[in-house]
Protein backbone atom coordinates (compact mmCIF):
# COMPACT_ATOMS: atom_id res chain seq x y z
CA UNK A 1 0.00 0.00 0.00
CA UNK A 2 2.84 2.38 0.78
CA UNK A 3 4.27 1.88 -2.71
CA UNK A 4 0.90 2.81 -4.21
CA UNK A 5 0.87 5.92 -2.01
CA UNK A 6 4.37 6.87 -3.15
CA UNK A 7 3.52 6.37 -6.83
CA UNK A 8 0.29 8.37 -6.66
CA UNK A 9 1.45 11.01 -4.16
CA UNK A 10 -1.19 10.15 -1.54
CA UNK A 11 -0.83 10.34 2.23
CA UNK A 12 -0.93 7.20 4.36
CA UNK A 13 -2.87 6.79 7.57
CA UNK A 14 -2.60 3.49 9.43
CA UNK A 15 -5.75 1.79 10.62
CA UNK A 16 -4.09 -0.27 13.34
CA UNK A 17 -2.01 0.93 16.32
CA UNK A 18 0.44 -1.98 15.97
CA UNK A 19 1.09 -1.15 12.31
CA UNK A 20 4.34 0.57 13.29
CA UNK A 21 5.78 -2.67 14.70
CA UNK A 22 4.76 -4.82 11.73
CA UNK A 23 4.62 -2.21 8.97
CA UNK A 24 5.99 -4.33 6.14
CA UNK A 25 3.61 -7.20 6.85
CA UNK A 26 0.65 -4.87 7.34
CA UNK A 27 1.38 -3.17 4.02
CA UNK A 28 1.09 -6.51 2.19
CA UNK A 29 -2.37 -7.13 3.65
CA UNK A 30 -3.70 -3.59 3.23
CA UNK A 31 -3.90 -2.27 6.77
CA UNK A 32 -3.90 1.45 5.93
CA UNK A 33 -5.91 4.13 4.16
CA UNK A 34 -4.45 6.21 1.35
CA UNK A 35 -6.05 9.57 0.78
CA UNK A 36 -5.28 12.77 -1.05
CA UNK A 37 -5.77 14.53 -4.35
CA UNK A 38 -5.00 12.97 -7.70
CA UNK A 39 -5.64 15.10 -10.79
CA UNK A 40 -7.63 17.48 -8.63
CA UNK A 41 -10.02 14.80 -7.34
CA UNK A 42 -10.22 13.72 -3.70
CA UNK A 43 -9.31 10.04 -3.78
CA UNK A 44 -9.29 7.31 -1.13
CA UNK A 45 -7.81 3.81 -1.42
CA UNK A 46 -8.54 1.39 1.41
CA UNK A 47 -9.30 -2.23 2.20
CA UNK A 48 -12.48 -3.73 3.60
CA UNK A 49 -13.68 -7.22 4.41
CA UNK A 50 -16.50 -8.91 2.57
CA UNK A 51 -19.66 -9.06 4.68
CA UNK A 52 -19.77 -12.24 6.76
CA UNK A 53 -16.07 -13.10 6.36
CA UNK A 54 -13.80 -12.87 9.40
CA UNK A 55 -10.47 -12.36 7.63
CA UNK A 56 -9.97 -13.41 3.99
CA UNK A 57 -10.70 -12.49 1.28
CA UNK A 58 -10.24 -8.76 1.57
CA UNK A 59 -11.46 -6.20 -0.91
CA UNK A 60 -9.39 -3.22 -2.05
CA UNK A 61 -11.41 -0.12 -2.95
CA UNK A 62 -10.51 2.97 -4.99
CA UNK A 63 -13.08 5.71 -4.36
CA UNK A 64 -13.57 9.31 -5.51
CA UNK A 65 -16.43 11.61 -4.54
CA UNK A 66 -18.56 13.23 -7.26
CA UNK A 67 -21.88 15.02 -7.50
CA UNK A 68 -24.10 13.24 -10.01
CA UNK A 69 -27.83 13.06 -10.62
CA UNK A 70 -29.99 11.45 -7.96
CA UNK A 71 -30.53 7.73 -8.25
CA UNK A 72 -27.61 7.22 -10.64
CA UNK A 73 -26.38 3.64 -10.83
CA UNK A 74 -23.89 2.44 -13.45
CA UNK A 75 -22.12 -0.88 -12.92
CA UNK A 76 -19.40 -2.24 -15.20
CA UNK A 77 -17.74 -5.62 -14.69
CA UNK A 78 -16.13 -8.46 -16.62
CA UNK A 79 -18.41 -10.54 -18.80
CA UNK A 80 -19.71 -13.37 -16.57
CA UNK A 81 -19.95 -16.95 -17.74
CA UNK A 82 -23.75 -17.01 -17.72
CA UNK A 83 -24.62 -13.69 -19.36
CA UNK A 84 -28.15 -14.77 -20.22
CA UNK A 85 -29.07 -15.04 -16.51
CA UNK A 86 -27.93 -11.46 -15.97
CA UNK A 87 -29.92 -10.26 -18.97
CA UNK A 88 -33.07 -11.99 -17.69
CA UNK A 89 -32.88 -11.07 -13.99
CA UNK A 90 -31.32 -7.59 -14.27
CA UNK A 91 -33.36 -5.40 -16.60
CA UNK A 92 -30.74 -2.64 -16.81
CA UNK A 93 -28.18 -4.61 -18.89
CA UNK A 94 -27.44 -2.70 -22.07
CA UNK A 95 -25.15 -2.80 -25.07
CA UNK A 96 -22.98 0.13 -26.03
CA UNK A 97 -22.38 -0.27 -29.76
CA UNK A 98 -18.63 -0.67 -29.21
CA UNK A 99 -17.83 -4.26 -30.25
CA UNK A 100 -14.71 -4.79 -28.13
CA UNK A 101 -16.39 -3.32 -25.04
CA UNK A 102 -19.57 -5.39 -25.46
CA UNK A 103 -17.57 -8.62 -25.93
CA UNK A 104 -15.47 -8.14 -22.79
CA UNK A 105 -17.57 -6.15 -20.29
CA UNK A 106 -21.10 -6.10 -18.95
CA UNK A 107 -22.76 -2.68 -18.50
CA UNK A 108 -25.77 -2.13 -16.27
CA UNK A 109 -27.19 1.39 -16.10
CA UNK A 110 -30.26 3.43 -15.30
CA UNK A 111 -28.84 6.57 -17.01
CA UNK A 112 -27.98 5.65 -20.59
CA UNK A 113 -27.04 9.19 -21.76
CA UNK A 114 -24.40 9.51 -19.02
CA UNK A 115 -23.06 6.02 -19.77
CA UNK A 116 -22.79 6.97 -23.45
CA UNK A 117 -21.00 10.20 -22.54
CA UNK A 118 -18.46 8.27 -20.45
CA UNK A 119 -17.92 5.58 -23.09
CA UNK A 120 -17.59 8.13 -25.88
CA UNK A 121 -13.91 8.48 -24.98
CA UNK A 122 -11.78 5.70 -26.44
CA UNK A 123 -9.15 6.04 -23.71
CA UNK A 124 -11.73 5.37 -21.00
CA UNK A 125 -13.11 2.34 -22.86
CA UNK A 126 -9.59 0.94 -23.34
CA UNK A 127 -8.74 1.47 -19.65
CA UNK A 128 -11.95 -0.29 -18.58
CA UNK A 129 -11.26 -3.25 -20.87
CA UNK A 130 -7.67 -3.48 -19.63
CA UNK A 131 -8.57 -3.31 -15.92
CA UNK A 132 -11.87 -5.20 -15.81
CA UNK A 133 -11.63 -7.87 -18.52
CA UNK A 134 -9.73 -10.41 -16.41
CA UNK A 135 -12.36 -12.67 -14.86
CA UNK A 136 -10.04 -13.93 -12.13
CA UNK A 137 -9.70 -10.44 -10.61
CA UNK A 138 -13.48 -9.90 -10.31
CA UNK A 139 -13.11 -6.13 -10.35
CA UNK A 140 -16.26 -4.03 -10.46
CA UNK A 141 -16.63 -0.32 -11.29
CA UNK A 142 -19.66 1.35 -9.71
CA UNK A 143 -20.72 4.91 -10.50
CA UNK A 144 -23.30 6.19 -8.06
CA UNK A 145 -24.95 9.42 -6.99
CA UNK A 146 -22.13 10.55 -4.71
CA UNK A 147 -19.08 8.48 -5.65
CA UNK A 148 -17.20 6.43 -8.19
CA UNK A 149 -15.72 3.23 -6.78
CA UNK A 150 -13.64 0.40 -8.16
CA UNK A 151 -13.20 -2.68 -5.98
CA UNK A 152 -11.69 -6.12 -6.33
CA UNK A 153 -10.91 -9.00 -3.95
CA UNK A 154 -7.30 -9.75 -3.03
CA UNK A 155 -5.22 -11.80 -0.62
CA UNK A 156 -1.82 -10.12 -0.97
CA UNK A 157 -0.99 -6.86 -2.70
CA UNK A 158 1.31 -8.06 -5.47
CA UNK A 159 2.95 -5.98 -8.20
CA UNK A 160 0.10 -6.81 -10.62
CA UNK A 161 -2.47 -5.68 -8.03
CA UNK A 162 -0.53 -2.45 -7.38
CA UNK A 163 -0.38 -1.64 -11.10
CA UNK A 164 -4.08 -2.40 -11.56
CA UNK A 165 -5.01 -0.18 -8.59
CA UNK A 166 -2.91 2.70 -9.98
CA UNK A 167 -4.63 2.28 -13.36
CA UNK A 168 -8.03 2.14 -11.62
CA UNK A 169 -7.23 5.39 -9.78
CA UNK A 170 -6.55 7.21 -13.06
CA UNK A 171 -9.70 5.66 -14.58
CA UNK A 172 -11.81 6.88 -11.65
CA UNK A 173 -10.37 10.39 -12.08
CA UNK A 174 -11.11 10.37 -15.84
CA UNK A 175 -14.72 9.31 -15.22
CA UNK A 176 -15.09 12.03 -12.56
CA UNK A 177 -13.90 14.58 -15.16
CA UNK A 178 -16.57 13.41 -17.64
CA UNK A 179 -19.31 13.60 -14.99
CA UNK A 180 -18.18 17.09 -13.94
CA UNK A 181 -18.12 18.28 -17.57
CA UNK A 182 -21.65 16.96 -18.08
CA UNK A 183 -22.83 18.69 -14.91
CA UNK A 184 -21.25 21.99 -16.01
CA UNK A 185 -22.88 21.75 -19.44
CA UNK A 186 -26.30 21.31 -17.79
CA UNK A 187 -25.66 24.36 -15.59
CA UNK A 188 -24.60 26.43 -18.59
CA UNK A 189 -27.65 25.36 -20.61
CA UNK A 190 -29.92 26.43 -17.75
CA UNK A 191 -28.60 30.00 -17.99
CA UNK A 192 -29.27 30.28 -21.76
Amino acid sequence: MEKIADDLGLSVSHSSPCFGDFGRLGSLFGGCVLCGKLRGKQLAIYTTRFPGCACFPLRIVVRADVQASDGLNITIKAMPLFVSFHRVFDGNITTTGYATFDRKLLLSTNDRPLAEAILRYEEIRDQMCYILEKRRHNGVLIIGTSSIAYHEPFKLITRATRNRIKDAATLVCDIADVINMGRLKKINFNFL
